[in-house]
């Protein structure tokens, strides 16, 4: 890899989405990358980096609107390097092919800016003592189940392919 660092960014509400960007950057840095993992409203210079691996809660069916507003806002940087999005939702606890395509259809409005390489898509770990209570009532009408829904093995593995694309990538000069 080159001496510019990989930006690992997140957008969270409760850590969750902090924890896998941490999980992300831990595995890439095994590999000897430089990376920073920060919060997205933390960062403003996009040229000093190599990619941008951009993840967010959601909320609304959406990712959270400081995720997309980052997007919205450094679109033109962002088509520059190789992108990969990841998603943290509660509604792949009951992970079926169904919901990974609902999943999909959150990060339209993104997708809509930039297309990224990869995607991937997680559940997420919901402590309903952590939410304000309109919200606590919104997930407990939809169902969502309470506990840590994360499966560490497929972020681990994403991970690796998003680091396998990236090594493509570098051989193919970007």
């Amino acid at each position: 890899m080159t001496d510019k660092p990989i930006l690992i960014a997140y957008a969270t509400r409760t850590g969750t989405t902090r924890e896998i960007a941490e999980a992300l950057g831990a595995g890439m840095a095994r590999r000897r990358a430089q990376v920073e993992v920060k919060r997205m409203e933390d960062v403003d210079d996009l040229g000093r980096y190599v990619a941008a691996i951009l993840g967010s809660a959601v909320r609304e069916e959406m990712w959270l609107p400081e995720a997309i507003e980052f997007v919205r806002r450094h679109q033109e940087e962002l088509r520059k390097i190789p992108v990969f999005y990841y998603v943290v939702s509660m509604t792949l606890a009951n992970d079926t092919p169904q919901r990974a395509q609902e999943v999909l259809g959150y990060l339209r409005p993104v997708r809509a800016l930039v297309e990224p390489v990869d995607i991937g898509l997680f559940a997420g770990a919901l402590d309903k003592g952590k939410l304000s209570p309109v919200i606590r009532l919104m997930l407990t009408k939809k169902g969502f189940p309470e506990g840590d829904w994360r499966d560490w093995d497929a972020v681990r593995a994403w991970g690796e392919r998003v680091w396998q694309l990236l090594r493509q990538e570098e051989m193919s000069g970007f």
